[in-house]
C-alpha cells in the first residue's frame, strides 16, 4: 500500500489484536518512509477461527477489494436496467457513460480498484 503522506508520520512496526465469539484476529503492520511525500505500509492479518489459522496479505485484500467492487458495480447496473428494461442497453454503453448513469443513484461513487485495473461496465481491465 502506498499513500500521500500528510501530517507528521514516523516510521514504525507494530501489531495489534483481538478476539470476540472465538475468531481471534492480529494484524501486523510495518511502515517506511520512501521519500518525503510517499510512505509505504506493509500490512499482513492472522485470523485464527475454530482451529483454522487464516493469513492475509495485502495481495489477498487487494484482490479480495477488486471482487467486492465488481460486485458493487454488477448489482448497481442491474437495478439501473431493471429501472426501464427498454431504455437501459449497458452493453451499448461505453464505461464512462455506465459510470455516469449510476454514480449518485444506484452507486455512491465509482470503486476505485487497490490493484490498479480499470473497471468497465463488463470486466475489471488490467
Amino acid at each position: 500500500m502506498v499513500a500521500d503522506r500528510e501530517g507528521d508520520f514516523r516510521e514504525n512496526t507494530f501489531s495489534c489484536s483481538g478476539e470476540e465469539e472465538n475468531v481471534h484476529v492480529t494484524v501486523f503492520e510495518d511502515n517506511h518512509i520512501v521519500s518525503n511525500s510517499i510512505y509505504e505500509a506493509a500490512i499482513a492479518c492472522l485470523i485464527r477461527q475454530e482451529g483454522e489459522l487464516y493469513a492475509l496479505t495485502q495481495d489477498h485484500i487487494r484482490r479480495t477489494a477488486d471482487e467486492a467492487n465488481l460486485r458493487i458495480i454488477t448489482e448497481a447496473k442491474g437495478r439501473w436496467v431493471a429501472e426501464d428494461v427498454e431504455q437501459h442497453k449497458p452493453e451499448i454503453l461505453i464505461t464512462q457513460e455506465l459510470q455516469e448513469a449510476l454514480e449518485g443513484c444506484h452507486i455512491e461513487a465509482w470503486p476505485v480498484s487497490p490493484t490498479g485495473r480499470e473497471y468497465s461496465w463488463f470486466i475489471a481491465e488490467d
